[in-house]
């Protein structure tokens, strides 16, 4: 009967800490997804600022090109 009584108490703690964690878990995954959103807006908004800057970077001219010397006023 000892062994009995001992495995319902151990049933009993087990039952408490699964239900703890069932209560707490909701609160757990909600906190996680608002900042999963919070990053993800920040991922979009550098997204958006990177195809900026891409888009920029082809209007300019290479940096090994030559420049030519007749487009500019030279000082003679």
């Amino acid at each position: 009967m000892e062994l009995f009584s001992g495995l319902m108490v151990m049933m009993g703690i087990l039952g408490f800490l699964l239900a703890m964690v069932w209560l707490v878990l909701p609160f757990v995954i909600i906190g996680m997804k608002i900042k999963l959103d919070r990053t993800h807006l920040i991922v979009e908004e550098i997204d958006r600022r990177l195809a900026l800057l891409e888009r920029n970077n082809d209007r300019l001219p290479p940096s090994g090109s030559v420049v030519d010397s007749s487009d500019h006023d030279t000082l003679h």
